[in-house]
């Protein structure tokens, strides 16, 4: 019989700077290439329209429709698929102008990720094309509370000019927060671009043909004011304005019909936060136990397993080895072999797309098994660790075909005696251990347990150092197991975050 278990800081498994890790990978949420038939309407399902007149809060003159001569599905050799989207603006011989203003309130909204629109824009004075979005709250509280994410305009007469431009409350109007772009060649009108916007929380980046040129955080907005970009949802915008404070208005240089083509609008997910706190073991020869802290994912986005990937070299070109988890945060890799150095990182799998991967450690597999007693040493380590996305989880493994009495402490505030200065230590540590997902046994306080006398009997027969205090709210477990794989999650009952000594001790 074997115990065989697994902490962060183990000698044996060390971190390495991460080495052609691929980038975290967004999943397509939503997307429309506008490749009905010719001549026909925008989806249905997708868009619906603003309609009427007005002035739209910016003196525009444009009326808005519904009809073909506005919008409608064009074939178009530029586009990437032969077709795009055109919204044309139209005067009409008396010297009205008619528009069109899409968008998918009612039908898409989402809460950060990436929007990507591939456009050709209508130069022109007085013509005023954009893609941008608005808080699905805008219908109760109003603009600008909803907030706005201009993801371009342009106006007609300075065609090789790009906006992207962010409104809150505090930054609207003619004080929103914007930058500008040009293209490398031509003009915005002359060829169709790449306009990107990535939205995740507390930041907002604009890019142009790839290029990035406008970022905005919840940090450098103007003081006093408020971010209302987090965690609400929004939906996209398509329109061409005629006229208005900004662009100005037609003159007789403007030709008409002015046409804005949009080749696809696309929106993709961020997958979250890459897991962390990966460590590995080598219990066996034979035989490498790894486990990691799952990330605490965006709201609306839900985890669907792990990828972890092992490979002989740190680039991960060598002997690359893919294993698809659940949602366990550990893993035994039986197929390694004896006296050979591996490589391991984890990514985990969204909703929304794969993640980054950890940082990768190596893993050096013994030259052959150990024998006798000498793995039922204790193993203890120092952990950072805390509430929620600051949990630490622990795997390890109890082989063979008897059960094993384990002592599991988690010691905070009783390392003050070991000089520690109480301000960098956890307060209240909490243990909870699982089985195959299972929560099994839990404790925030040893002295509550009906065996907290065992418990200091067990400590004194392992030698565990420091002892538990009874001033203390140190947390341990003295438990009988059976052969198995555990998940030891210790984490911080208060909310607090700080260092805390846990240990998993085989009792003889």
């Amino acid at each position: 019989m074997k115990f065989a278990p697994l902490l962060p800081l183990i000698i044996g498994a060390s971190l390495l700077p991460p080495r052609s890790a691929p980038a975290a990978t967004p999943a397509l949420l939503w997307s429309d290439e506008f490749n009905q038939a010719v001549n026909s309407a925008p989806d249905a399902k997708k868009w619906t329209y603003d309609l009427g007149s007005g002035g739209w809060g910016n003196n525009e003159l444009e009326t808005y429709t519904d009809s073909r001569a506005n919008s409608c599905i064009a074939a178009d050799t530029a586009a990437t698929d032969g077709k795009a989207l055109v919204i044309a603006a139209v005067k009409s011989a008396s010297g009205a102008y008619t528009s069109a203003r899409l968008k998918t309130q009612g039908k898409f909204t989402f809460t950060y990720g990436r929007v990507e629109a591939r456009l050709k824009t209508s130069d022109g004075q007085g013509l005023w094309p954009a893609c941008w979005m608005l808080g699905a709250s805008i219908g109760t509280a109003g603009w600008p509370a909803c907030g706005e994410i201009d993801i371009m305009e342009t106006v007609g007469a300075s065609p090789k000019i790009a906006y992207g431009t962010l409104h809150g409350p505090g930054y609207s109007g003619a004080s929103g927060i914007g930058n500008h772009a040009s293209p490398a060649s031509g003009t915005l009108a002359s060829a169709y671009h790449v306009y990107t916007v990535d939205w995740t929380p507390g930041k907002i980046v604009w890019s142009l043909d790839g290029a990035v040129y406008h970022t905005v955080t919840s940090a450098t907005i103007p003081a006093g004011t408020k971010w209302v970009f987090n965690d609400s949802p929004f939906f996209l915008i398509l329109n061409l304005a005629v006229g208005g404070y900004w662009p100005g208005y037609p003159d007789a240089t403007t030709k008409f019909p002015g046409k804005y083509s949009i080749d696809y609008v696309r929106v993709y997910g961020w997958p979250g936060p890459a897991p962390t706190a990966l460590a590995g073991y080598a219990a066996r020869a034979d035989q490498a136990q790894l486990s990691w802290t799952a990330p605490t994912l965006p709201s609306g986005v839900t985890l669907k397993g792990f990828r972890l990937e092992r490979a002989t070299d740190s680039a991960f070109t060598k002997g690359l080895k893919t294993f698809s988890l659940g949602k366990v945060t550990f893993y035994v890799d039986t197929t390694a072999a004896a006296g050979t150095t591996y490589y391991y990182r984890v990514s985990a799998i969204t909703s929304t797309g794969t993640t980054d991967p950890t940082a990768a450690i190596s893993v050096k597999t013994a030259a052959k098994n150990v024998t006798g007693t000498a793995a039922l040493t204790k193993l203890s380590g120092t952990v950072f660790c805390g509430a929620s996305a600051n949990a630490v989880n622990l795997g390890f493994v109890i082989e063979g075909t008897a059960p094993r009495s384990v002592l599991l402490r988690a010691v905070g505030p009783a390392l003050t005696a070991t000089g520690k200065s109480a301000a960098t230590l956890l307060a209240d540590p909490v243990l909870t251990l699982y089985r195959s997902g299972k929560r099994i046994a839990a404790n925030d306080d040893w002295k509550t347990n009906a065996n907290a006398a065992a418990i200091l009997t067990a400590q004194t027969a392992t030698g565990a150092a420091p002892p538990l205090s009874a001033a203390s709210k140190d947390a341990a477990l003295l438990l009988t197991l059976a052969p198995g794989t555990y998940t030891l999650s210790v984490a911080g009952k208060s909310g607090g975050t700080g260092l805390v000594l846990v240990e998993i001790v085989p009792v003889p």
